[in-house]
């Protein structure tokens, strides 16, 4: 037995799909022959076709009995058909997301409820035709759309500078420009050291690289000397490398701080170890 207010939703709309062919079914015998002989009675009946309205409501009811497959049949046509009113598409998924809700299924009366904000991000769930959880949920969906849609100012983008020509100049004139005492000091008697090392051994070498033949002492006093001449020269070349490989690290450094404080600032501050 269903309940007063569903019983007369089933009334109200089966009238509604009967009442014109009640309207041309004849009483009696006479008019049973003039129907026949009427050429209008012999014209097919007119076609009633249910206002959205209507139909929303059979959804409605069909929803309440649990009949939830032809609920969701209705209500999926009403709330993708461009020609029904704002208003009673957004009913239509409003009821979809109940439904969903109702089956377990969050994510999918959340999509649902996104539909409804994202085409009116103002848009009231009536709290008297919908149960509370789900006015419940609907709100929740709203706050976090609300989140997402809030204008966050864009980043501007980042810009990188090649490093100045210091930063490739030997003795740690990089490090010193940019208050890095201790690792300047050490590139620069490092690269120092090594330099005069090798010059000098280098001059000794081209100055007096002969020896008698057969004189394997002053050949072994050569060798060994080219090879620290060759030895201080890898090793100037090296405390360049590594001064390079420094100075590129604290640039790059040192424009991520400006690019993430948003400062176009020609000083560096940043400052790291050897």
């Amino acid at each position: 037995m269903y309940p007063p207010r569903v019983a007369h939703s089933l009334f109200t709309i089966g009238f509604l799909l009967l009442a014109p062919v009640w309207a041309d079914v004849p009483n009696d015998a006479n008019e049973q022959e003039e129907a026949v002989e009427s050429p209008r009675n012999n014209a097919p009946l007119p076609l009633v076709i249910p206002s959205p309205q209507s139909r929303l409501e059979a959804a409605v009811v069909a929803y309440q009995i649990s009949n939830y497959q032809a609920a969701i049949s209705i209500l999926s046509d009403l709330a993708v058909n461009e020609d029904t009113p704002t208003e009673v598409r957004q009913e239509a998924r409003i009821y979809l997301g109940e439904i969903r809700f109702v089956q377990d299924d969050e994510i999918g009366a959340q999509r649902f409820f996104e539909q409804v904000l994202s085409e009116d991000p103002n848009y009231r769930i009536d709290r008297f035709k919908h149960p509370p959880d789900v006015c419940s949920h609907f709100d929740y969906v709203r706050a976090y759309m609300a989140d997402v849609a809030t204008v966050i100012e864009p980043t501007p983008p980042a810009v990188f500078k090649p490093m100045p020509i210091q930063g490739y100049l030997p003795m740690g004139i990089y490090q010193f420009q940019h208050n890095q005492t201790r690792q300047g000091t050490i590139l620069l008697v490092g690269q120092a050291t090594t330099v005069l090392t090798s010059m000098v051994l280098f001059g000794i070498l081209w100055a007096d690289h002969e020896y008698p033949a057969g004189d394997d002492i002053r050949h072994n006093e050569l060798v060994a000397l080219q090879r620290i001449q060759w030895t201080s020269t890898a090793a100037y070349y090296g405390f360049r490398a590594f001064g390079i490989a420094k100075s590129q690290r604290h640039w790059r450094l040192n424009m991520a701080f400006q690019n993430q404080d948003g400062v176009a600032s020609t000083g560096l501050n940043a400052s790291g170890s050897f």
